[in-house]
């Protein structure tokens, strides 16, 4: 008797995950996201160019995250745009807080209304602390 619910309900689940992979591949299409370079890296500091260009879609914020472990990312560190003039094309973002001597993972990301879209990781590694 509950044979034909559950028929439903598995038809009605199937087509909801279905809808959000199609919404998602559509989303990732219309969206370039790329994580270009890290330049001025000091021993707690580094700057991190990235480019976000969307188009026919909405952009609610975008930045970068990072981790010491790979593929960081929102629910690690993040940083958002400095509004300076980056020497590629896009956006900087100043990592601040950093350890010394150690090895961090960054990549670029933006909120769309079908979710957060990451570009590619990129890594690099803090110098070592100038003595005094």
């Amino acid at each position: 008797m509950n044979q034909p619910l559950s028929i439903i309900r598995t038809s009605l689940l199937l087509a909801a995950l279905l809808f959000f992979s199609v919404a998602m591949a559509q989303t990732q299409q219309r969206i370039v996201i790329k994580t270009n370079a890290v330049t001025a890296i000091t021993a707690t500091t580094a700057t991190v160019h990235y480019l976000v260009k969307a188009e026919e879609i909405t952009v609610s914020s975008h930045g970068v995250c990072f981790s010491k472990m790979p593929d960081p990312t929102i629910s690690d560190s993040t940083a958002g745009p400095n509004n300076k003039k980056s020497i590629y094309v896009g956006d900087m973002a100043d990592l601040s807080g950093l350890a010394p001597r150690t090895r961090y993972y960054v990549r670029a990301w933006a909120v769309t209304p079908a979710g957060t879209v990451y570009g590619h990781s990129i890594s690099f590694k803090t110098r070592k602390q100038k003595k005094n």
